[in-house]
């Protein structure tokens, strides 16, 4: 989209957590309890903060996870 419409707009560190949070609460409390056909899981919690925290050092600021290779 950014490079559709000309944005050079990256996500900052407090909106990928909160966009973690919101993912959490709502397909980890508010679908289960909804429905049975969703499993609330702490492990897919831990996925996505892990996949949100690797998405800001690998593709955000990549120049910080040289530090690691």
């Amino acid at each position: 989209m950014n490079k559709i419409l000309g944005f050079h707009w990256k996500p900052n560190l407090k909106f990928i957590i909160t966009s973690i949070v919101y993912l959490s609460i709502l397909f980890e409390v508010l679908c289960p309890s909804i429905s049975d056909k969703f499993i609330g899981d702490i492990f897919d919690v831990v996925a996505y903060f892990m996949g949100g925290i690797g998405y800001y050092f690998f593709q955000i600021h990549p120049q910080k996870s040289k530090l690691f290779f």
